[in-house]
């Protein structure tokens, strides 16, 4: 019995997924990975999100097998891959490798974002952080947005597809999508906080900001008690609602956040679910 390739492209197309898939884990736990971590994640994510749907669209759009529309699939596909095969860590090196552009940014948000929302289930915060999701209520908001994503994409989903079946399950995938995002959010939420690495206090709201701030820089701690603060003076990288810590700097630092947003500030507010230890920790 022989197994003619060509007339299964779908057993060629599984073939190539699991053989670049292999490939790439191999390269990430490969010691040549920790000695030139961006470079080589610029090179994963090439072949994840250029060669597979290269692959796709040889086997199937080419020949007429599929519609050109599909494309999408492959490319969700490589997103997913990547997402689970790079370390988180990477995502930023990856950008400054492809460049400081907004699809580089976008790309590398993205990246982050799936791989929260689906691989990070089983991690647990830094041990010694200090969490800044509890009093925002992020995952409580995030449940809520949810399930309003799902009472929309319900009803949308079966009126659309009585006339344009196709474009009911583009819009259903882009509500999928949008579930994805949600949760990846609250779960970089839950999984971030600020903590004191040796000489250098790291700042981490989820994707939404992250600062490094060196402790001799920090001038004074102050703990508002509902009054409004200025914000031309002080920055809120707060998620919601009142800021209850601000960190008065000495000079000015870079926060970044989605897509690479970069904002100076010589003043900081946070929402922290623990100030008073925080602070006590900070003066010590």
């Amino acid at each position: 019995m022989t197994l003619d390739l060509r007339a299964r492209p779908q057993l060629i197309l599984l073939l190539a997924v699991a053989a670049t898939l292999a490939a790439e884990m191999r390269l990430v736990a490969s010691p040549a990975f920790a000695v030139h971590p961006g470079a080589l994640s610029a090179a994963v994510a090439c072949d994840l999100l250029i060669v597979l749907p290269a692959i796709f669209w040889a086997l199937f759009i080419r020949t007429g097998r599929v519609a050109p529309r599909l494309l999408w699939r492959a490319v969700a596909i490589g997103l997913l891959a990547a997402g689970a095969i790079l370390p988180v860590e990477q995502f930023k090196p990856l950008r400054r490798v492809l460049g400081n552009g907004i699809p580089a940014r976008a790309l590398a948000t993205e990246l982050a974002l799936l791989h929260f929302a689906l691989f990070s289930f089983c991690k647990k915060p830094r041990a010694g952080s200090y969490s800044v999701h509890k009093r925002a209520g992020s995952s409580a908001i995030a449940w809520a947005l949810g399930l309003g994503v799902v009472a929309e994409a319900i009803p949308f989903h079966v009126l659309l597809r009585q006339h344009h079946a196709g474009w009911a399950w583009v819009l259903t995938a882009l509500h999928g999508y949008t579930l994805l995002w949600l949760l990846g959010d609250a779960q970089a939420m839950r999984l971030s906080g600020i903590t004191i690495e040796g000489a250098v206090l790291a700042v981490r709201i989820g994707l939404r900001w992250q600062v490094r701030i060196p402790l001799a820089q920090i001038a004074a701690v102050e703990m508002p008690q509902g009054e409004s603060l200025d914000r031309k003076q002080v920055f809120h990288a707060s998620v919601l609602g009142s800021a209850n810590f601000v960190l008065r700097l000495r000079a000015p630092v870079v926060l970044r956040g989605f897509f690479g947003i970069e904002r100076r500030a010589s003043a900081v507010a946070l929402s922290v679910d623990e100030p008073a230890k925080l602070a006590a920790h900070l003066r010590r």
